[in-house]
């Protein structure tokens, strides 16, 4: 059994003044083996999110960057 943890992602409250927000989370695997992890977004809102899907170390983190067009 892999255990990963995502961050929730809060933009916050923003006009329509076409900027681009950005935000960075950590994806943790607190197992002791490597994990894969896969973000599939299906939402209506305009979110870019790299990587899609990585293999995370045993014990670690890696960032992920959300951005909300």
């Amino acid at each position: 059994i892999h255990r990963i943890y995502l961050e929730l992602v809060d933009f916050g409250v923003h006009v329509a003044d076409n900027k681009t927000v950005y935000k960075k989370i950590l994806v943790r695997n607190i197992g002791s083996t490597p994990a894969p992890y896969r973000i599939d977004y299906k939402g209506e809102h305009p979110i870019g999110i790299t990587p899609l899907s990585a293999m995370v170390p045993p014990n670690s983190s890696i960032p992920v960057e959300v951005i909300y067009k």
